[in-house]
């Protein structure tokens, strides 16, 4: 978990973090976590914020999550299961079920998708039990307020919220969603229309000032300084994600595209499963370190690899079957290394390509994000690959850009 705190002239002030325990696998493909655990790591965050600054000084606060990750709630409002988390992929019968009801538009008939786990949960405790469902953020913002259920439409998107719309669609009712269940949807950046009542026990005032926040890499983003079409956010950690800011919102789950609202516009893209991850699995930390100085972006290679480790990819191919390729391999391993970077940017320009054909504004800047980011030889294979500068973003923590969403709703 982290903080970060801006002054009264936006600029940082405080930065804190803190660990907690990772709660292990129930099962190869159940992941859980104990929500308590989220809310003892923030009153330890508090109590060193405390040490730095009054916390009746602070006048707004906002807060991100991990978007998919899911929590029933109790008849006493708490935890009914341990938080059933964003990459859980139980809930597969459950999101066959959805596929049979939901439009062909629908991005999120997915295991993973906190829908699926809705019914999931619906499936294995009785609907008595049941007081309300809400995502990692949701439930920080159910202590903040004292009760009260509300979350974002980028949040919600994975329990099936219509962002477009701004409403829970009509096809929910043939799951027989229980909506009193769900939370009022604020708008990212919109102050909740309730008193931080929670909050006021650790010392903040009466008047703090709660701000509906977004989902992690949507934090990540406006920690970036994306703000118009035009602008694209590409996130190089262990997998690839690329969006690209437009006007209006496009879904095309057949190429693993989907949008999410963004500063009143829209963040359209998605996650390839190339990345980082190909890179540990094939060279240690020293061969990445020594490879990446050994980097010779006026000599491109051109193999034209799609690097996977396993076949299936999300975009911009959507195939379970889809394998890649790396082949052929160079005799030297600084060459495979080159490659394989070649290769990911080849997968990055064809992510941006393929918005591009279903209307989204051509990019003019890809703002970087993630270790990759930091890579000086990849970023010119990567300018040269998408033909437009592709910067690091000089900010890139989901806390920061909490903290300035936070910042401006007081403007």
């Amino acid at each position: 978990m982290r903080f970060c705190l801006l002054d009264v002239n936006g600029q940082i002030h405080t930065q804190l973090h803190q660990s907690y325990p990772f709660t292990a696998a129930a099962g190869t493909t159940e992941h859980e976590q104990d929500p308590h655990l989220w809310w003892q790591c923030f009153e330890k965050l508090l109590q060193q914020l405390a040490t730095r600054v009054k916390l009746q000084d602070i006048q707004s606060l906002a807060v991100d999550g991990t978007s998919g990750t899911l929590i029933a709630l109790s008849r006493q409002g708490q935890p009914l299961h341990a938080a059933i988390m964003y990459n859980d992929a139980r809930a597969l019968a459950q999101s066959h079920l959805i596929q049979t009801v939901c439009p062909d538009d629908f991005a999120f008939a997915v295991p993973e998708s906190a829908l699926a786990k809705l019914l999931w949960y619906q499936q294995h405790y009785s609907s008595t039990d049941i007081t309300a469902f809400l995502s990692q953020s949701d439930w920080l913002l159910y202590q903040f307020t004292g009760g009260k259920l509300y979350s974002d439409p980028n949040n919600a998107l994975k329990m099936g919220y219509d962002a477009v719309a701004m409403q829970w669609p009509d096809w929910m009712d043939a799951l027989q969603i229980p909506f009193h269940k769900l939370p009022q949807i604020i708008p990212t950046g919109k102050p909740l229309p309730t008193t931080a009542s929670g909050l006021v026990q650790y010392g903040f005032s009466a008047d703090l000032m709660v701000v509906s926040g977004t989902t992690d890499s949507t934090a990540a983003i406006y920690a970036s300084g994306a703000h118009h079409p035009g602008d694209a956010i590409s996130s190089l950690g262990s997998t690839l994600v690329a969006k690209a800011i437009h006007h209006h919102a496009i879904s095309a789950p057949d190429y693993g595209i989907y949008s999410q609202p963004y500063q009143g516009m829209w963040l359209i893209g998605g996650g390839s499963n190339t990345g980082g991850a190909v890179l540990k699995a094939l060279f240690s930390s020293q061969e990445i370190e020594q490879y990446s100085r050994q980097l010779n972006p006026q000599r491109l290679l051109n193999l034209h690899y799609y690097p996977l480790l396993h076949a299936g990819e999300r975009f911009p191919v959507s195939s379970p079957t889809f394998t890649g390729n790396m082949q052929p391999q160079p005799a030297s391993r600084s060459a495979f290394f080159q490659a394989i970077l070649e290769g990911i940017a080849d997968v990055e320009k064809q992510a941006y390509d393929c918005l591009e054909r279903f209307g989204v504004t051509p990019v003019k800047r890809v703002i970087s994000m993630g270790r990759g980011a930091l890579n000086p030889g990849w970023q010119a294979i990567r300018e040269q690959k998408l033909a437009c500068p592709c910067p690091p973003a000089a900010q890139t923590e989901a806390a920061y850009g909490m903290a300035l969403l936070a910042y401006k709703a007081l403007q």
